[in-house]
């Protein structure tokens, strides 16, 4: 049977994260929401603890994965929602879930729905609203779109085109960047939607988040590579974060 979303977690040896989100994803649940993980044949009891879940979860497959990406695109071969979201574990989708599914439902030609996240660190959250289509397409258009302008956990991508672009494996961290690149070059703004509103809550610490040489890094190769330019930019955003990251350590201390 046909569904509207696909929810798909990837998870590796993080059950309590796991637990969060799955219960999260039962509050929300109903006949046009199916929910996959994708299990990197974890030692931590996962496998166990997805007996309690067997009223959320739709598909679950525990194996060896090359890391985040390919588990992702793994999941493309069981998916049967119109649209896809990825939701790490850990993380939690908001109130504004219901409107997303109402969006899709009542607009299947549209090729992708986001809107805004707020940032767990803890100690305080802090709501971040999405850029609007029409921002994100000047952007893209003036080749000033420097890096992910949403964050993968509230971007709903139409399946066939997930299962077109896929994530590129040979990134560590940035592989939504380029696919969200051939997304936009392949679509009209009217062909997507954004809401302002939150739909995630997005926990820092994962990869982006500390590994942000990295992050940079993957950004500018990617740009590079698809605008065939090189931008200041990234030298900029590099020498910022070496800075920054000599101030971190006082800001978490005085939780800044």
């Amino acid at each position: 049977m046909s569904k509207i979303i696909s929810i798909v977690t990837v998870c590796y040896n993080c059950k309590d994260d796991l637990i969060r989100t799955m219960e999260n994803i039962r509050g929300l649940k109903n006949s046009d929401i199916e929910y996959i993980v994708i299990d990197g044949n974890s030692t931590d009891g996962t496998q166990v603890l997805i007996e309690d879940y067997k009223d959320v979860i739709d598909c679950f497959i525990s194996e060896k994965d090359s890391g985040i990406y390919d588990a992702m695109n793994k999941s493309l071969n069981f998916i049967k929602g119109d649209y896809v979201v990825y939701l790490n574990a850990g993380d939690l989708f908001t109130d504004s879930f219901p409107l997303v599914l109402d969006i899709l439902k009542r607009n299947s030609t549209l090729k992708a729905v986001w809107g805004g996240h707020i940032l767990d660190y803890k100690y305080k959250k802090t709501a971040l609203p999405s850029k609007s289509v029409s921002d994100v397409m000047e952007l893209f258009s003036n080749k000033k779109l420097f890096g992910m302008p949403v964050c993968h956990q509230s971007l709903f991508i139409r399946s066939d085109l997930m299962k077109k672009y896929k994530y590129d494996t040979s990134y560590k961290i940035c592989a939504d960047y380029k696919l969200f690149l051939n997304l936009l070059g392949d679509s009209s703004s009217h062909e997507f939607k954004s809401i302002s509103d939150p739909i995630c809550l997005f926990e820092m610490g994962g990869m982006s988040d500390i590994n942000r040489s990295l992050l940079f890094s993957e950004y500018e190769s990617i740009y590079e590579d698809y605008f065939n330019k090189k931008s200041i930019y990234f030298e900029i955003s590099k020498l910022r974060e070496f800075l920054y990251s000599k101030l971190r350590p006082l800001a978490r201390r005085f939780k800044l």
